[in-house]
């Protein structure tokens, strides 16, 4: 699942080196995504978790800034029998379909004071998968799980916000949007994923621009 893969992916940002000479500060925000052009053809609304990792120069208006994010953006369950011999004996099969960033790039941003503004600039890849997984009924015991479908694209985009220190100046209320852009991407949406009868699944992927905007907010530490 992409929310796994950030978690892991955000960890070993938190324990990399950092040079003793800059400012290391990370956060996490939830995420409500607004699907646009094309996409929002297919996708009302995505939502998620998103995280970041910085690192600046003291007391400078200049860093580095590594961001990932996981969100759903479509999910169908269907209550199916193990199979047509075993009527009686059914699960609960779930589809998701999944996008995830990991970009980095430059960040100017204002270092001090009660309100503190920034922007960013970003490039990096989005992930695009549908994933299936069976549970057994009333006990949420996961039987199986794969994916169906996934996808790459490069992506690039821009975004700003506003950190407000509390009382101990080292956590920070943070709150921002960016606007994401994916080059064609081919991806799933809701409804897509078919059983073909035979044991399989049928399918036709979307192909096209899959652009969002994520509105953003969580908290930071450090800087």
């Amino acid at each position: 699942m992409p929310v796994r893969s950030l978690l892991a992916l955000l960890a070993l940002l938190a324990a990399g080196p950092a040079d003793a000479a800059s400012i290391f500060s990370y956060g996490g925000d939830l995420l409500v995504g607004s699907p646009t052009g094309a996409f929002r053809d297919y996708v009302s609304v995505a939502g998620g978790l998103s995280g970041f990792a910085l690192w600046a120069a003291p007391r400078g208006f200049l860093g580095f800034r590594v961001d990932g994010s996981s969100a759903l953006y479509g999910s169908e369950t269907l209550h199916v029998p193990v199979a047509r011999q075993l009527s009686r004996i059914s699960v609960d099969v779930t589809t998701d379909n999944w996008i995830a960033h990991v970009a980095a790039g430059p960040q100017l941003m204002v270092p001090s004071g009660r309100v503190r503004p920034y922007v960013n600039a970003f490039a990096g890849l989005s992930y695009f998968s549908t994933t299936s997984e069976a549970t057994a009924d009333y006990q949420a015991v996961l039987l199986a799980g794969s994916t169906n479908y996934d996808s790459t694209a490069f992506s690039w985009g821009a975004g700003a916000g506003i950190r407000v220190p509390f009382g101990s100046r080292r956590v920070a209320l943070d709150a921002g949007a960016r606007y994401v852009r994916s080059g064609r991407v081919s991806y799933l949406i809701k409804g897509d994923l078919h059983d073909d009868g035979h044991g399989g699944v049928s399918f036709t992927p979307r192909r096209g621009p899959a652009d969002l905007v994520e509105f953003r907010l969580g908290v930071s530490i450090g800087r």
